[in-house]
């Protein structure tokens, strides 16, 4: 059975305990020894594992690394490992380094110069090669905030810098990419439309009323949609299923601020039955498993009928507030695109 190894400059030993997805995920031998795993692969049987986690604490690469040449120098060994072993999967994060570590505007500078030339170099990296995918760290620590992310006891004590609440975060975020999933990747995500990839209800508000731009309130809907076309560029399909005429649909995907065309749906079921049996009708028609579909619909009623009525499908819940759209997208981007 082949390894799954998780490496990193700081002490993240803690993140395999938070989150039960994450059971077979070794931790490398050695503080801050991710250099020399990469520099001598063949000594460590990097060639044995299925996938390797490489997460980059920011502050502590540029205290060790001060000159962004040697960070890159080092990172090329991934992109060189990658490049000779397309079958193990590369998780590698981007870093994120504390502003509040600055004593003035030109530290300040210098930081930011520095963590936006690393990664410019690991987003480079992992466009090149398939196999490896960018965790998006400094997205997630930001979100909580530095205060909340970052914990000067947990550092002190573990030479790890991160809180519990980001060590879980961090946890849950690895969780969520589908090669820790316990579930096979999925290959179709069936849509609704009124109030999901728009705002309002195309019958009764009409094409020139629904919610959807390039800015204002429509922009979340926008992003969404932008989302949904990244996910198609891994290869998921994208379906339709949506209670509605079917002209007045149409009307919708001819207009420019959509970034979906109606050319997008691989199969689309505009109609006035259960949603179920239109879910079903498009897994026949793609000849897939109901397993391997995700049912996306603003409306709690239509999620739970076809819950109920087809037990393999994935159904997540879609969330009330219109902003927290771009968020969701990506969560189920990284749940099963990568």
């Amino acid at each position: 059975m082949k390894n799954d190894i998780l490496l990193s400059n700081v002490l993240m030993d803690g993140i395999v305990r938070l989150n039960k997805k994450l059971k077979n995920l070794c931790c490398g031998a050695g503080f801050d020894a991710w250099e020399q795993y990469m520099i001598q692969p063949d000594k460590y049987h990097l060639e044995d594992c299925s996938c390797i986690v490489l997460l980059l604490d920011g502050d502590t690469l540029r205290e060790k690394y001060p000159a962004v040449q040697s960070i890159t120098k080092l990172l090329s060994l991934v992109a060189d490992f990658a490049g000779k072993h397309t079958g193990i999967k590369i998780y590698i994060s981007n870093v994120n380094c504390r502003l509040s570590a600055a004593i003035d505007i030109a530290e300040t500078e210098k930081i930011e110069r520095y963590e936006a030339e690393v990664n410019r170099y690991i987003y480079a990296i992992s466009r090149q090669n398939q196999n490896i995918v960018c965790v998006n760290l400094k997205r997630l620590l930001n979100g909580l905030g530095e205060k909340e992310a970052y914990s000067k006891k947990m550092e002190y004590m573990s030479s790890c810098p991160y809180s519990m609440r980001a060590l879980k975060d961090i946890a849950d975020a690895l969780g969520q990419m589908a090669y820790f999933c316990d579930t096979p990747r999925k290959k179709c995500l069936v849509l609704d439309f009124d109030n999901t990839l728009w705002g309002g209800i195309i019958g009764e508000d009409g094409e020139s009323n629904i919610v959807i731009s390039k800015n204002k309130e429509g922009k979340s809907y926008y992003d969404f949609q932008q989302i949904l076309l990244k996910i198609k560029a891994t290869g998921i399909l994208l379906a339709a299923a949506s209670k509605n005429n079917a002209a007045d649909v149409k009307t919708v995907f001819t207009k420019d601020r959509m970034p979906i065309k109606e050319s997008d749906f691989v199969v689309e079921k505009i109609n006035w039955e259960p949603k179920s049996v239109s879910v079903m009708r498009i897994a026949e028609e793609l000849n897939i498993g109901l397993d391997s579909i995700v049912f996306i619909d603003d409306n709690p009623a239509e999620r739970e009928e076809v819950k109920n009525s087809l037990s393999g499908v994935e159904v997540p819940e879609f969330p009330k507030d219109p902003e927290k759209l771009e968020d969701f997208g990506l969560y189920v981007y990284q749940c099963h695109s990568v």
